[in-house]
């Protein structure tokens, strides 16, 4: 088989020294850059390598490795040679074998083909490496201390205690600890150095929080940010360990060159860690959202059905009150010239990282950060302290709305989804003390583009301050618009319309007739919609707004500013009021949501707005 990398038109290196499997997971998507920064020249060893290769390249480049020290070979595990007959491996010093199959639910044969058979078929042919220095494979923090229980015992009741893991604990973590024990062994019996690195629950980046994994404890967190988590599980001293993403990988990667490592297991986690209820709070209060109070005993969960409780029981064997040894590690980590990361920073930064990317759902997103204004939680994106530009969404929606906009209109920019709305937690203050707190520390007077309720938060800003504001964006502003139909102005009426449709339904029907160019901003609305207290505050809000006497204000309001003012509205969701105030733009072919169904459109007329107030 031709190498991918060679039909590829990057230069090729031709003597590997490193062979990685399961790159594309979480670790092994810190690993490789990591190594590559070492000088390392890394054979990627995946599944269509021919077809990922390009993508993995830019990502290695993205996180500042050298792409150009890749190559990459199909990798098979179910294969007898795994697929890796002709492959240039006479340079191949290290083998970092990280492939895992994280799934609960499966039958042992299923968990033991990947995590048993392959890794000891891999060790059999990492035998036949001239040059092999080290061997280096992950478990995970509570396998590699069952399997160290294990060895500890009598040879002739090993088997009987492995096969008790596979039915008390499941196959996934049964295949994981039976892997640790035969991997050790047959290492010793063929001479093969090795080290094993057995990591707790793997967070993000402790710099930006980033990840490719939203599964494990990032479950705890979309519980939580979803209120679905009624109650917390088992006793408060429960310790369920975490550890950054690029500790470990760094920590991995520097393994090989210290001599002493060999033949060692090494428990990767951070002490500082909070026991499990804390943990919670923590995340809650990061959220912003409540954090439950009662707590239901670990063996009633485990007696009850999943269909009843909504928990994986395999899960529930990571819940225990178990410390774990780190003293080798920490020595180990200290030679290499690591320290463990600020775990409150890092917890934070993978929270907001979970956050942005809607749990996986939304990849693409741009990267956003909680904070904390006027008492509120609020999600924000970019930096408002630097913002020409601040962006203020409508609803159904949130800050996402913008997407479209903000890729195409020049200058720093920021959004922030509105108080009790979207991703945003905890108590919605005063529209002008949230503004006011929003925009303390921005020097400058940014132009404000709002849409639909947004206009009522730029606008009080700007009556208010009105040194501060550069100008007004003002898209579909409904207080001079058709007012919302009766049936729309009662709260309770509507709340009960969108629980029956459901968000998605909903969100949809809010937007029908618009011809979306910004697909994200839908999706992201239905997301946040699904939040707990959202569906009633959206109803809340409705009635507020659509009130004749808050119209009335804005329109006084509106009237009196000294700022530049551009209107923008849609064709199909016209003024209703002669309006002398401003430049005014109609949008063909768009209704009440402009941003959404011609962005192009509506980002020219943004873009020359700021042109205009920029230049006085």
């Amino acid at each position: 088989m031709q190498n991918a990398h060679a039909r590829s038109g990057v230069p090729m290196q031709t003597s590997p020294d490193t062979l990685v499997t399961g790159a594309t997971g979480l670790i092994g998507r810190w690993l490789v850059p990591e190594l590559t920064r070492r000088k390392r020249n890394v054979m990627v060893l995946i599944r269509n390598a021919e077809k990922r290769s390009k993508e993995y390249r830019e990502w290695v480049r993205k996180h500042g490795g050298d792409p150009s020290r890749l190559s990459f070979h199909e990798l098979d595990m179910g294969a007898q040679d795994l697929g890796l007959t002709g492959a240039n491996v006479s340079a191949v010093k290290d083998v970092y074998h990280l492939v895992a199959r994280y799934e609960f639910g499966l039958k042992k044969e299923e968990a033991r083909d990947i995590a048993v058979s392959g890794s000891l078929r891999l060790l059999s042919w990492c035998k036949d490496l001239p040059n092999l220095r080290r061997y280096i494979f992950i478990t995970g923090y509570l396998a590699g201390a069952h399997a160290k229980h294990i060895l500890e015992a009598p040879t002739s009741e090993q088997q009987a205690m492995i096969d008790k893991h596979y039915s008390d604990a499941g196959a996934y973590e049964a295949s994981k600890v039976e892997e640790n024990v035969l991997v050790q062994k047959e290492a010793k019996r063929l001479g093969i150095p090795y080290t094993i690195v057995n990591p707790s629950a793997v967070i993000g980046d402790s710099r930006n929080g980033e990840t490719v994994q939203f599964i494990g404890p990032g479950d705890l967190v979309r519980d939580l940010y979803f209120g679905k988590m009624p109650a917390m599980i088992g006793r408060p001293d429960i310790f369920l360990p975490l550890v950054t993403v690029d500790f470990v990988a760094s920590f991995m990667a520097m393994l090989p060159d210290l001599p002493e490592t060999n033949q060692q297991s090494y428990w990767l986690l951070d002490q500082t860690t909070p026991r499990l209820h804390d943990l919670l709070a923590r995340i809650a209060a990061h959220l912003g959202v409540s954090c439950p109070t009662a707590t239901v005993p670990k063996g009633l969960v485990q007696a009850l059905p999943k269909a009843v409780t909504g928990v994986e029981k395999e899960a529930l064997t990571f819940l225990t009150n178990r410390q774990y040894d780190t003293t080798d590690a920490d020595a180990i980590a200290s030679k290499m010239g690591l320290t463990m990361p600020d775990f409150d920073r890092s917890l934070v930064r993978w929270i907001d990282h979970l956050v942005s990317k809607q749990f996986g759902q939304m990849t693409k997103n741009k990267p956003g950060r909680y904070h904390g204004i006027a008492g509120s939680r609020t999600f924000i994106t970019g930096d408002l302290d630097r913002a020409d530009i601040v962006f203020l969404h409508g609803m159904p929606l949130d800050s996402e709305s913008w997407n479209g906009i903000e890729r195409t209109v020049d200058g720093p920019s920021a959004r922030a989804d509105l108080p009790g709305h979207g991703r945003n937690g905890g108590q919605a203050p005063d529209p002008l003390l949230w503004m006011e707190a929003l925009l303390e520390n921005n020097p400058g007077a940014p132009l404000l583009v709002a849409h639909s309720i947004g206009c009522e938060y730029a606008l009080r800003f700007a009556h208010a301050h009105s040194e501060r504001v550069r100008g007004l964006v003002l898209i579909a502003p409904f207080f001079i618009q058709k007012p919302a139909s009766r049936f729309l102005r009662t709260p309770r009426l509507v709340s009960a319309l969108i629980r029956a449709m459901g968000p998605r339904k909903f969100v949809r029907k809010a937007v029908e007739g618009e011809h979306l160019q910004e697909t994200t901003a839908s999706e992201s609305a239905m997301a946040s919609l699904s939040r707990p207290g959202k569906r009633q505050r959206f109803a809340q809000e409705l009635a507020r707004v659509s009130a004749d006497t808050f119209r009335a204000e804005l329109s006084n309001i509106l009237s009196e500013l000294p700022v530049p003012i551009a209107l923008i509205t849609g064709e199909d969701d016209p003024l209703i009021m002669d309006c002398m105030v401003g430049s005014k733009h109609v949008v063909a072919n768009s209704g009440h949501y402009p941003q959404l169904s011609n962005a192009s459109v509506v980002a020219e007329i943004i873009q020359a707005t700021a042109d205009r107030v920029k230049k006085g």
